[in-house]
């Protein structure tokens, strides 16, 4: 049961990061603070990283009915 639990934390815990992670990126794209189309493609590439991240996470709860 208590590993269940870690579990559940784990996945809050990393969706919040998750979270804070995209605003900061939306942040420096919405604010003009790009320094180069390099700095915007590492800031795209960070968010498909993110949106996948986060799909698995939820892939992986829905599958195993935990949510």
């Amino acid at each position: 049961r208590e590993s269940v639990m870690d579990d559940l934390n784990l996945a809050a815990s990393l969706k919040r990061t998750i979270a804070e992670r995209r605003d900061q990126i939306q942040t420096v794209m919405m604010e003009g603070m790009l320094k180069d189309i390099e700095h915007y493609k590492s800031l795209q590439g960070q968010l498909e990283v993110l949106n996948l991240v986060e799909m698995t996470i939820k892939d992986f709860y829905k599958e195993n009915k935990f949510e």
